[in-house]
């Protein structure tokens, strides 16, 4: 008998795959198939327990084939009740028969319609697409799992070497939206005591090397700050006499013989302020 099954019968009605049969049965018609004929398309399996996994592949045939081998230890739900309870007792069918661009589409949709990421109801461990995210009880599992572990000096070293010439940002730049979101979100936010006191505890006995501190020093050498930040940091002084007010000490060190610093060492206390001004 030749081969009479064809593409354009989207939708199969409870159609369990065997590795055994050639033949499909649906009520009095036979449909044949090839064993190595490629379906591309969306499946659905369900477990005893009713909790279904929805997925998508170019050959659904070799998909169940691999399921039938256990190779899906990357999906945990699935692959432990493939193991409680026998792959054979799982209900395979394809859903969606479909062209290969159109997947990731379908997909997602027929996740959403049998809520397969739902940890009551579903098996998927996230989203579907390939730009899917993790469900919560996924989420909490891998965070439960990486408490209190601590990377090894070996570790830490491969992460640093691994680093070393990334330059897949090099010569990007923000957009000002972005600049502005991120501003936005921080803006009024204050570290928790917790936060003051690690910070604290990290700079305490840390000091520049030496080589550090000329880099450092190198780099400031020649740079001014712009007049609006120097006013904002600058404190405001005031002339008893005259009554004149001036922004930071360098503004009113100039209407006195004093050097700028000897002027400031007077205003902060460290001599004798024997001039007329004051900070306001």
């Amino acid at each position: 008998m030749k081969n009479t099954f064809k593409k354009p019968l989207c939708l199969y009605i409870a159609l369990v795959l065997s590795a055994q049969l050639d033949a499909l049965c649906i009520g009095k018609g036979y449909f044949y198939m090839a064993k190595k004929e490629i379906i591309c398309g969306i499946y659905k399996i369900t477990s005893p327990t009713l909790r279904v996994y929805i997925g998508q592949s170019v050959n659904i045939l070799r998909r169940w084939s691999d399921y039938k081998g256990m190779y899906c230890q990357r999906q945990p739900k699935l692959y432990n009740s493939f193991k409680k309870y026998g792959v054979e007792n799982h209900k395979f069918e394809i859903i969606q028969i479909c062209e290969k661009q159109e997947l990731d589409e379908l997909e997602i949709y027929y996740e959403t319609i049998y809520q397969s990421t739902s940890p009551k109801t579903g098996l998927n461990d996230k989203t579907c697409g390939p730009a899917g995210r993790h469900s919560y009880e996924t989420l909490l599992r891998i965070s439960n799992k990486q408490k209190g572990k601590k990377l090894t000096d070996e570790h830490k070293e491969k992460l640093r070497l691994k680093s070393i010439g990334n330059k897949s940002t090099l010569g990007q730049k923000q957009s000002p939206e972005t600049i502005a979101k991120r501003v936005a979100k921080i803006t009024g936010l204050k570290r928790t005591p917790k936060q003051i006191e690690n910070l604290r505890k990290s700079i305490i006995g840390f000091k520049h090397t030496d080589e550090t501190r000329k880099n450092m020093s190198k780099a400031k050498k020649g740079k001014r700050l712009p007049k609006n930040v120097i006013e904002k940091r600058s404190k405001i002084i005031l002339n008893l006499e005259t009554g004149i007010y001036y922004i930071g000490t360098k503004e009113a060190s100039e209407q006195t013989p004093l050097s700028k610093a000897a002027f400031t060492r007077r205003m902060n206390g460290y001599f004798k302020n024997n001039t007329s001004f004051i900070y306001a």
